[in-house]
């Protein structure tokens, strides 16, 4: 897209060296079906907040997403980390241990009534397809729960859930 001639091969042999460097970690698309889930397109995340900011990523979303990132990190290690995206949903992180076990989003303007309808209803939805109950929107700031048609959503603040 920058108009440089590479070749696909070129660029997955780059992606792989920066995962066998612990650079950059790779997640995939929750599936249930083995084949779905390793066909799936890996979403990137670094080991360092600080090289985004090196290379002028300054999106306070994205760093909160990649601080969320690392800090599961540490607690789950790579295997049990997805994301899950589908029609109706775009979930930020998924847990998995023997079945979904957490759907995890980050939002950084939750206070924004879109944005919060949004987050709420992808949430929602993926809670639905992918029979969790526990739901988890880490914010900026806001602390507390919301109620979705019988559904309880926990909001925590990202520094208090990076305490955990």
């Amino acid at each position: 897209s920058l108009g440089y001639k590479i070749s696909k091969n070129t660029i997955y042999n780059y992606m792989q060296a920066l995962n066998d460097a612990f650079i950059v970690y790779y997640i995939k698309n929750y599936s249930k079906s083995y084949k779905a889930l390793e066909q799936s397109i890996p979403k990137p995340f670094f080991v360092d907040n600080g090289i985004l900011m090196a290379n002028n990523v300054s999106d306070v979303s994205k760093l909160m997403e990649n601080s969320v990132f690392i800090k599961l990190l540490g607690m789950y290690g790579i295997g049990r980390i997805y994301y899950a995206k589908a029609q109706s949903y775009d979930i930020d992180f998924v847990i998995a241990e023997k079945g979904v076990k957490q759907l995890i989003q980050v939002s950084y303007d939750i206070d924004n009534f879109a944005t919060q309808e949004r987050e709420v209803k992808s949430i929602y939805n993926a809670s639905n397809n992918l029979n969790c109950k526990d739901l988890l929107i880490i914010t900026w700031g806001k602390d507390g729960k919301i109620s979705y048609k019988g559904k309880k959503i926990k909001l925590v603040p990202i520094w208090k859930w990076l305490l955990y």
